[in-house]
């Protein structure tokens, strides 16, 4: 099952989106709804900011979540992605038994094609992190390699011939452990109040304490020491296991 926001606040997509084969600029992949903003909303305000669109897939409803109902944190997840100009779509997957299998990879693939996307991001599948640390939350662990094998397969064309075949440019993972280095940061400090809008959105999840500090302190430390490696005062940092490349003046321009 899969669906859209239809009041997403979303900016139109220009007439030749599709010109080269791609409907969306960026899919973000979350395990739960709230996963994208509290680890990466900095970074799709500023895609959509600049007019590129972009869109959210929820794997689960987030059901075995300690605060507040599926249904609930549907509403929460609408609320920010109008905040965030983005679409949001959702499927249906079990929260805590999300699963590299073939049955979960197909449907992942077949939703890949429909959205078309140049870029997608997912959380990192190697982040083994303390058990208390949500980075190895055993779904954002799965989230990871469920996505980038559908990304693998949602490029051959024998693979639901009826469908068109889609490749996407680059995967990129979120949820970094403190002891990857990251190929990229992204200075989010210009959507810092966009960004902790679309974190509060999810109400529900605000009661989250790690060692009595409240969620929203501990993601603005994580930001702030992702930040510090690059000059910033707030950072969201990924991993691509591409190789980045470019002329030579972009060595300059970077």
């Amino acid at each position: 099952m899969t669906g859209t926001t239809a009041d997403s606040g979303a900016p139109a997509r220009s007439g030749n989106a599709d010109i080269d084969g791609f409907l969306h600029d960026a899919v973000a992949f979350s395990a739960h709804p709230d996963d994208v903003e509290m680890a990466m909303g900095g970074t799709v305000a500023a895609l959509t900011a600049a007019g590129r669109t972009v869109a959210i897939v929820c794997l689960t409803h987030g059901e075995l979540g300690t605060h507040g109902t599926p249904e609930l944190r549907e509403r929460e997840a609408a609320a920010a992605a109008r905040i965030l100009r983005c679409d949001l779509h959702w499927l249906d997957f079990p929260d805590g038994g999300l699963a590299n299998d073939q049955p979960s990879r197909h449907r992942v693939v077949e939703l890949i094609r429909q959205l078309r996307p140049r870029t997608v991001f997912v959380p990192y599948p190697h982040a083994r992190t303390s058990h208390r640390d949500g980075r190895s939350n055993v779904d954002h662990l799965a989230a990871g390699l469920l996505v980038r094998d559908a990304c693998k397969l949602a490029r051959l064309s024998k693979l639901f011939p009826l469908m068109r075949a889609h490749a996407v440019r680059r995967v990129y993972y979120y949820m970094l452990a403190d002891d990857v280095v990251p190929s990229w940061t992204v200075d989010v400090t210009p959507q810092a109040e966009m960004l902790e809008a679309a974190i509060r959105a999810h109400a529900s999840q605000m009661a989250i304490a790690r060692h009595g500090a409240p969620i929203l302190d501990v993601l603005r430390v994580r930001r702030q020491a992702m930040g510090q490696r690059i000059g910033a005062a707030m950072g969201e940092s990924f991993l691509c296991e591409d190789a980045i490349g470019g002329p030579a003046l972009s060595l300059l321009e970077i």
